[in-house]
This record gives C-alpha cells, sequence and structure tokens, in this order.
C-alpha cells in the first residue's frame, strides 16, 4: 500500500471511531445496561446480604466479545458494498430514542430497525407526500443495507446468547400467585456491537473496474460511518427456566435471520422491494410476540422454586463453592443432612457441623427423584457451603413485577413487608409496603 493509501486508512478509522463516539445510543444504552447490573446487585444486598452479580469483569469480556463480531459483521457489509447515507443514521438515532420512550425493550436495534423500516414504507405510499430538507432521507432510505444489518445482528445475537452461561444467572425473590413469596431468576443477555459501513463521501475513490462491491452499484466515491448497535434481551420470572429463556431467543433469532436474509435476496436479486417492509413486520411482530408469550406463561405456570415446610429448597449455588463441588442445584430440595432433618438454613449449618469430617445430604431433585450425595470437608469448609435457600420466614423484601425484553426488569419494584405481630394478623391493613 501506498502512503496515500495508508493515510486514506487512517482517516477512515478515525471517521469511525469519530461517529461511535459521538452517537448518544452509545451511552445510553452502555449506562443501562450498568444500571440494570447495579439494580440486582442492590436487590441481592438487601435480599441476601451478599452481592452474586458481578458487573466489571463479566460486562467487558462480554462487550470486547462484542467488538469482535462486530469486526466480522464490518468486513462482511463492507465486502457486499452497504452502505447509509448521514441522514439515515440520523434517523436512526432519533426513531431508536423516541421508540424507546413508548417501550424501552424497543432500544434493541433488531426491534427500532424494523419499525423504521416500516415507517418509511408507510410514508413512501402516502399520495403526493413530498419532503424536504432532513425529512427527505424518510423517503431515500436504503431499505436492503439497513435488512442486511438487521440479518447480522440476529446472526450475532444467536452468539451471544451461545457464549452466555449459567453462571449469569442471578437469583430473586418474586411475589406469587396467592402472595407467598417465590425464588426467581434474573438474566441480563445484552451488549454493543459497534459496526462501520459505506456512505457516500470523498475519501475512497472507486470505479467500475476495481470496485468488488455488489450493492454500491454505480457509486464514484464512498467514505464510511460508525453505528453502535445494541443487540440483547433480560428477564426476571419465577417460572420460565433460563434455559428455556435461551432456547427460545436463539429460535427466535433464527428465524429473524433467514426472513431478513430472504428479503434482501428478493430485493436485490428479483427487486422484490415489497418483501423489505413484510420481512420487517414479521420480524418485529415475533420479537412482540414471543414478549407477550412469556407473560402469558409466566401467569398461567407454576413457580419452579417455592418455600416448603419438608425440607430447604435451594435457591441458588454461589460459583466456586463447596455446594456447587458437592453438585447441589438451584431448584433441589434438601430433606436430610449426615441423617438429620432440616426445615431451613439454621437447621442445615447445624447438622452440618454436628459431624466436622463428612457432610451427607438427601436431596430430591426437580424431578422428584430422591438421591444421596456426601463429601469429607475440612476445617472451615463448612462455613463456604456457598448456599442460598429459600425460606419464607426470613424474607422481608420481594420483587413485585416479572419482565421480559430489553430493560424491562427496571421496572420492577421492590417493595419491603414488614411482619405482622400475632395480635395484628386479623388486620390485613397492618402490612406496610415501602416502595423503592
Amino acid at each position: 500500500m501506498s502512503s496515500t493509501q495508508i493515510l486514506s486508512v487512517g482517516e477512515s478509522i478515525l471517521e469511525v471511531l469519530k461517529y461511535i463516539c459521538l452517537n448518544p445510543l452509545l451511552y445510553i444504552a452502555l449506562f443501562l445496561i450498568f444500571w440494570e447490573n447495579y439494580r440486582q446487585v442492590q436487590t441481592e444486598r438487601q435480599l441476601f446480604c451478599i452481592r452474586i452479580t458481578r458487573i466489571g469483569k463479566p460486562l467487558l469480556v462480554r462487550q470486547l466479545k462484542s467488538i469482535a463480531i462486530g469486526v466480522i459483521i464490518t468486513a462482511a457489509l463492507l465486502y457486499l458494498g452497504c452502505s447509509v447515507t448521514q441522514g439515515e443514521l440520523f434517523w436512526f438515532i432519533a426513531c431508536s430514542m423516541l421508540f424507546s420512550i413508548a417501550q424501552l425493550r424497543w432500544m434493541n436495534s433488531i426491534s427500532s430497525i424494523s419499525l423504521l423500516m416500516i415507517l418509511t414504507w408507510i410514508l413512501k405510499n402516502i399520495p403526493n407526500l413530498t419532503l424536504r430538507g432532513w425529512m427527505k432521507p424518510l423517503l431515500d432510505f436504503q431499505s436492503s443495507s439497513w435488512m442486511i444489518i438487521v440479518s447480522a445482528l440476529a446472526l450475532s445475537q444467536i452468539i451471544l446468547f451461545l457464549w452466555t452461561g449459567s453462571e449469569e444467572v442471578s437469583p430473586t425473590i418474586l411475589r406469587g400467585k396467592r402472595g407467598r413469596s417465590i425464588g426467581g431468576f434474573f438474566l441480563q443477555i445484552s451488549s454493543m456491537i459497534p459496526i462501520a459501513i459505506w456512505t457516500p463521501g470523498l475519501i475512497w475513490n472507486l470505479n467500475e473496474k476495481t470496485a468488488p462491491f455488489y450493492l454500491l452499484k454505480n457509486t464514484l466515491s464512498v467514505g464510511v460511518l460508525g453505528i453502535p448497535l445494541l443487540i440483547g434481551q433480560s428477564y426476571r420470572a419465577g417460572s420460565t427456566p433460563p434455559s428455556q429463556f435461551k432456547k427460545l431467543n436463539i429460535l427466535l433469532s433464527f428465524i429473524q435471520f433467514i426472513v431478513a436474509g430472504f428479503a434482501v435476496y428478493m430485493s436485490v436479486a428479483v427487486h422484490k422491494d415489497f418483501m423489505i417492509p413484510i420481512s420487517a413486520a414479521i420480524i418485529f411482530l415475533s420479537m412482540e410476540g414471543l414478549f407477550f408469550h412469556f407473560r402469558y406463561k409466566e401467569k398461567r405456570r407454576d413457580a419452579i422454586i417455592t418455600p416448603i415446610s419438608s425440607g430447604a429448597r435451594i435457591l441458588h449455588t454461589l460459583r466456586g463453592s463447596l455446594a456447587r463441588e458437592i453438585g447441589l442445584a438451584t431448584g433441589e430440595t434438601i430433606l436430610q443432612v449426615n441423617q438429620m432433618p432440616v426445615r431451613n438454613e439454621y437447621e442445615l449449618h447445624f447438622a452440618i457441623d454436628a459431624n466436622p469430617a463428612y457432610v451427607k445430604f438427601q436431596i430430591v431433585d426437580i424431578q422428584g427423584e430422591v438421591r444421596m450425595i456426601g463429601k469429607p470437608i475440612y476445617s472451615g469448609e463448612r462455613h463456604q457451603l456457598g448456599l442460598l435457600i429459600l425460606s419464607e420466614e426470613d424474607i422481608n423484601v420481594t420483587e413485585e413485577k416479572r419482565a421480559f425484553g430489553l430493560f424491562m426488569s427496571l421496572f420492577s419494584k421492590r417493595k419491603k413487608i414488614i411482619d405482622i405481630t400475632d395480635h395484628q394478623k386479623d388486620k390485613s391493613e397492618e402490612i406496610v409496603r415501602t416502595s423503592y
């Protein structure tokens, strides 16, 4: 490469970084990702007096992985010759922020781009509509390029869900159907993916013989734009296991990838542009359909983890703890420890202390099967069991609302319930609930 070409590449990289850093969506999304996790940490400290959710390293690792995905997507978009204008980028930012005001989960770039495609199609089909100035890009949207971006984001979302392990699931306490406290799950899988894409400009001069870019058509000069895109989902529920939540989202993202790819093929190869708004509507409605499916199932299903009087129900096992080493799992019930029946955390630790050299558990797993597990323990290990037990008598703070969709758990309200003495039990109004 000549010095002029190297200078052009450097200028392009700086241009991409400039557009990404000046995009307000980047900072809003990163703040909401951090705030949702921070709020979960505060809930854990109130419920369990310890912090379970890790914010720093997991979020940093996930973001670095997302940057790597963004580099791969950028290479594909540049090779295909996808391009957007600065006006289109402006409307993407504006509409993403407006849509998020209506529903915060619509800040997901797949949803916001799909809604934007539907909006531009409606405007294009209004008779005698003329838009000028900063409104004109709404009529000139390069829908094929944006739909390719949607397809790439759907594939990225699949990778992001596959990368997320069970260690990132955190416990919480929810209000059950009959007013009882039940165990719940919190999981946030979201990240920012930065990409670069062509835009009409004056940095690179192309001609039809040397340009390998399929979608640039007769464009003779192009620049580059940087766009930060938000993907992911989060949920807080008591009847939907995290594994099912992940599987359904992976299936949905795969369907979106196929639908978006088919729309691009029909638009570019067959010149059937009407498939773009149809596919955008299918993609958006599928995401909303999954949202309402989770809400409906959460209301109809019984909770997975409920407190019982015949044993100690496991709400969560801490990473790297003795409980995980032994093989205890969330949702299982401890009936006996060292042949002593246990019903709460106090009796559990009392039974372990009864035999300082060995611990033997009688467990009922989620399928209802009884099994025995045991392990020699060393001095100090019994104090590092790492179990969270669901005991209704010990709970004074609950999460009132379940949540599905990106950042939707931010709308859950923590409520404190002050215990009622014996002479107050006939007065339900004596229950004091303080909203945070």
